[in-house]
């Protein structure tokens, strides 16, 4: 009987340590698969600036088409993610066109991308796309716990194809925006038909059927 019973332990003991096991190495893949792709530490981004390209100015309305350059400056001490990490990551987006508007107002970036050095050591890239821009860090950064702040400029190109005046969105930090005021195009509106102009003649004639055509 006791022997059965010692067995029954091994059994129930070895099961419980298997799951343990389990249950410790899934722990470590989530941690892993977690430092693999790097944390949003879009929060320790503490101003945005927009001017046009051409003024190096702030305006309080800018033209369609107007170009614009962005910089978006950080510091991990303003985030609540500590020192930056390999693959964190801090993000930009801003107002998309909506497909199903005839007449769009949208922020549009130009595709692009740098490196970004401290020390003139590169510490991580930033790409530009259509849609949004993107900072990853790379493991370099984790040389510089001190010293773990900067900036990076990118350019976007504010449309408005709408009647009426359009505030735009630079985003940053998922809910943060600076907004853009960007002007109405006025519509063009074509003339009403007057009937002057018109050229062609008028003249013709009339003959019998049996009439023969003149020579």
């Amino acid at each position: 009987m006791g022997m059965k019973l010692l067995k029954r332990f091994n059994v129930v003991l070895v099961g419980m340590l298997t799951i343990l096991f389990a249950m410790a190495f899934c722990a470590k893949s989530v941690q892993a698969a977690e430092s693999n792709t790097g944390r949003d530490v879009s929060d320790s981004i503490n101003n945005i600036s927009v001017v046009s390209d051409t003024t190096n100015k702030a305006e309080s309305k800018y033209a369609d088409g107007t170009k614009l350059k962005v910089t978006a400056t950080f510091a991990a001490s303003h985030g609540s993610h500590g020192s930056f990490k390999e693959n964190d990551q801090i993000t930009v987006s801003w107002t998309l066109a909506k497909p199903e508007d005839k007449d769009k107002a949208y922020v549009e970036g130009f595709p692009d991308g740098m490196d970004l050095k401290i020390e003139g050591q590169v510490v991580g890239h930033y790409s530009v796309t259509p849609n949004g821009t993107v900072l990853t860090f790379n493991k370099n950064i984790e040389n510089f716990p001190n010293k773990q702040s900067g900036d990076f400029t990118f350019y976007v190109t504010a449309r408005n194809l709408k009647s009426e005046d359009q505030t735009l969105e630079i985003i940053y930090d998922k809910t943060k925006v600076v907004p853009i005021t960007v002007a109405g195009t006025p519509k063009r509106q074509d003339p009403e038909p007057t009937g002057e102009g018109w050229g062609g003649s008028k003249v013709g004639s009339l003959r019998r059927r049996d009439e023969k055509s003149p020579l």
